[in-house]
């Protein structure tokens, strides 16, 4: 009975390893130029979906979540990644968290992208239903945040965010 089971720990052991093989290599994300050219890599098992107009002054939002990305228009949808920058200023962004950080549900710390700017990131719940971590810059007159919304993509997430890189 315990060689069963043994086999089965094996068997999910090399499940986990290759699903980790299949996201490289990286497939390469870039913004658009009048939002700062953000860039950053992510897994090739994901798929992306831009949800906003360019030329729209609201701001700039894309998500993306292995295989399929789910409903843009429910609230309950949750993604391995969500991207918005907006045309609110970097201080007015974080004052939004302000309360939930207070309160101890998010965690505040520095970070610097791959260029060497400095921003802010913050893990915990952003909701009652949302765990999981955000890094937050300041890109010229915008603010981007690049959050997911699971801890179960906390592993790829710290390795996208070492990667992201755009211009001042």
């Amino acid at each position: 009975m315990r060689q069963g089971h043994a086999e089965k720990q094996q068997a999910d052991k090399l499940e986990a390893a290759f699903v980790e093989r299949e996201k490289v290599p990286n497939i390469s994300f870039s913004g658009p130029s009048d939002f700062g050219t953000l860039s950053f890599k992510y897994p090739k098992t994901w798929s992306v979906y831009v949800d906003s107009d360019v030329s729209s002054s609201s701001g700039y939002l894309a998500y993306f979540n292995p295989g399929q990305v789910p409903s843009t228009k429910s609230a309950k949808s949750r993604y391995a990644l969500r991207v918005s920058i907006v045309n609110d200023d970097y201080d007015t962004v974080l004052r939004g968290f302000e309360a939930r950080v207070k309160k101890g549900d998010l965690k505040s710390s520095t970070v610097k992208a791959a260029n060497g700017e400095a921003g802010t990131r913050l893990d915990g719940a952003f909701t009652t239903d949302i765990r999981g971590a955000a890094v937050i810059f300041k890109i010229r007159d915008k603010t981007v945040q690049i959050r997911t919304d699971a801890n179960t993509f906390s592993q790829d997430f710290d390795t996208l965010i070492q990667t992201i890189n755009f211009v001042q």
